[in-house]
């Protein structure tokens, strides 16, 4: 957001602009950029999005008089006489969740004429265009409150009556871009009684703009649905400051602030000018949050030792309301325009924003946060580096499943759950990774890719909504590596795997299995049936699968002790070669395991490329060997060297 420094001063004192950029940096805000306009300097501020209170030169103001302590120099808007009332605008809401307040004031005796060279130089520091007087004014203030605005030309109005209802399909309107949008039932437009006159929140229409001929206008002031505006903004692909502001939520309490201010601002520039209040209609009346504020917690987050006088200083520094003050605890009523504070941990922001981040010692050592050898993130690691090894290649997968799928492969759950979703076809919560898998076998079969050996980690869900971590493998090369793989898993776990017949309703008949742990029941296995196959276009496909519940398994794993190493210094080498596509890792690592007898070692892959100058059937590894001597004579390039000629022997190695 772009603000002119000389606007702003007139609301509070301010440094030159690099201490201008601390104070702001303070309380998390950030100058992205400043520069020379029309012989002021304007900054292009970075705001937080929780804060829409500073989305106007007014509420920046607050903020840096909060943050460096001074005061703000004048209100909003000066204290002014009640204004007359007048019933002769007929204004409905019908809407009443997407639009909670209407503010209408009309304005009679008004010229249409340019602005005060004031407010055009500084709404072109800002980037906006100058119009006239009267809509001028109402961006001005709109910039200045944050608070978007906009005026309709009375004589334009059907039957003197503005409606604020959703648009009918098909209508459309002619708006001020001067570009025709079509409209439908989800797009919230206000009205007269025959047409559309405006994009709620978002654009006015040109049969209802202001003219040299317009002697009346009609003000609006309102607060307008954050996602209503957003849905119809981004469908229509129409962006304004008046929607960036709606989106981000307009503060309850500034749309009869900005429309005073307004009236104010038109009687200045046009004397003649008079104000009859309409209407305020409220469909909803905002409450202010009120918050028990513990000193104890507070200090305790923060580190800090402060008192009870301290705190309140600050918080009332943040125009806050403490209504009731114990010596421990401090309730405070949160003024409405500040939607970001919620809860005691907001608070405690807003003192370290006040006092600054340097302000806080460090009074303890933090503790570590290493993994330990058995926790169950390492334990999901190791097995998917296990699989891995084993030729396994990993996917991702969708979290959903079409309902032909959902049924048959609901084998861990026996309850789908369906999720709501405007797409023509239900989707249903995964609870089973097999078909999503299947399909990306599916697709390599379509583009004539070779079948893989696939995996997956990742959740399903049970019927309840509960999450269930499962790791599920499908084998469509080699028949025998899924015994293989509960091998190589049998060896993590304390106890031994047992298996129980068990009839699955998408398996080949006699070919699927329950796999038990102890007495517990950790997973499925079995050889995919061809009618499924054939849904999946994988018709004539030998396909098996084995589903482990990971938490389950992971009760059961084996202690394992930590490796001491040497005190020696370690060494590494690399080795890059091609070798036959059917190679596995597993087949390396054995090879260097032979070779490498006399020291500790840790040997991984850290590159696998195929095709381009790599031949037909081959791919090019690359993998590290880090070796950790207990003597200090060793010598790291011979035992590199005989891994090399063993592999080369062995597997028919290039060394590259």
């Amino acid at each position: 957001m772009k603000i002119s420094l000389e606007w702003l001063s007139e609301f509070v004192d301010l440094p030159d602009i690099q201490g201008l950029k601390k104070i702001l940096q303070k309380g998390g805000f950030d100058i992205a950029s400043h520069q020379q306009i029309l012989g002021d300097v304007v900054a292009d501020v970075e705001m937080p999005s929780n804060r829409p209170d500073c989305l106007g030169i007014f509420g920046i103001a607050r903020e840096i008089a909060f943050l460096s302590g001074s005061k703000l120099k004048k209100d909003l808007w000066a204290k002014s006489s009640p204004i007359k009332v007048d019933n002769s605008i007929s204004i409905k809401i019908q809407e009443r969740n997407l639009c909670r307040r209407y503010f209408g004031v009309v304005i009679n005796n008004i010229g249409i004429t340019s602005s005060s060279q004031t407010i055009r130089n500084r709404l072109e520091q800002v980037g906006i265009k100058s119009i006239n007087n009267i809509v001028d004014i109402t961006n001005y203030v709109m910039y200045e409150t944050g608070q978007p605005l906009h005026a309709f030309d009375m004589s334009k109005l059907d039957d003197q009556k503005i409606i604020v209802r959703l648009a009918k399909n098909g209508e459309k309107i002619l708006a001020l871009d001067d570009k025709e949008y079509l409209l439908d039932t989800g797009n919230l437009v206000i009205a007269d009684s025959s047409k559309p006159v405006a994009l709620a929140g978002i654009i006015g229409g040109r049969n209802s703009s202001i003219t040299n001929d317009t002697r009346a206008v009609l003000l609006e002031s309102a607060w307008f649905d954050p996602v209503s505006i957003r849905i119809t903004s981004r469908r229509l692909g129409i962006k304004t400051d008046s929607s960036y502001r709606f989106e981000h939520i307009a503060i309850f309490e500034n749309i009869e602030i900005a429309a005073r201010r307004v009236m104010e601002l038109i009687k200045r520039e046009i004397p003649t000018s008079t104000a009859v209040f309409i209407s305020d209609c409220r469909t909803l009346e905002p409450s202010s949050a009120a918050i028990k504020f513990s000193i104890s917690d507070a200090n305790e987050a923060l580190g800090l030792q402060l008192k009870q006088n301290e705190i309140s200083d600050i918080l009332k520094k943040d125009s806050l309301d403490l209504t009731k003050q114990n010596g421990t605890s401090i309730e405070v009523k949160v003024p409405p325009y500040r939607l970001d504070l919620q809860t005691q941990q907001d608070l405690e922001e807003e003192i370290i924003r006040s006092i600054g981040l340097d302000s806080v010692k460090s009074n303890q050592t933090l503790p570590g946060f290493g993994i330990s050898p058995n926790s169950y993130y390492n334990f999901k690691r190791t097995v998917r580096d296990l699989i891995v090894r084993l030729g396994y290649q990993e996917v991702m997968t969708l979290s959903f499943t079409e309902p032909k799928y959902a049924e048959t492969f609901s084998h861990f759950s026996d309850k789908l759950v369906q999720v709501q979703s405007s797409l023509k076809d239900p989707k249903y919560l995964r609870s089973s990774l097999i078909p999503e898998m299947l399909n990306c076998l599916r697709h390599n079969n379509n583009i004539k890719e070779p079948l893989l050996n696939i995996f997956e980690l990742s959740t399903i869900q049970s019927g309840d909504l509960s999450e269930k971590e499962v790791v599920c493998i499908l084998n469509a090369i080699d028949q025998g590596g899924i015994n293989n793989v509960l091998k190589e898993l049998g060896n993590l776990i304390s106890n031994k795997l047992e298996f129980c017949d068990l009839s699955l309703k998408f398996c080949v008949p006699s070919f699927s299995t329950s796999i038990k742990a102890g007495n517990e029941t950790i997973g499925f296995a079995g050889l995919i049936s061809s009618l499924v196959l054939d849904k999946c276009n994988l018709d004539g496909k030998k396909i098996s699968f084995l589903e482990l519940d990971v938490k389950a398994l992971y009760k059961h794993i084996l202690p394992k002790p930590r490796p001491e190493f040497s005190n020696q210094p370690s060494a590494e080498g690399d080795i890059s070669m091609v070798v036959d596509e059917a190679v596995k890792w597993r087949d390396i690592e054995r090879i260097v395991s032979e070779v490498i007898n006399e020291c500790k070692f840790i040997c991984y892959p850290f590159d696998l490329f195929k095709g381009g100058n790599i031949s037909a059937g081959k791919k090019s590894v690359a993998f590290r060997i880090i070796l950790y001597p207990e003597e200090k004579i060793f010598s790291q390039e011979n035992t590199i060297n005989k891994v090399k000629e063993l592999l080369k022997q062995r597997l028919n190695a290039i060394i590259r």
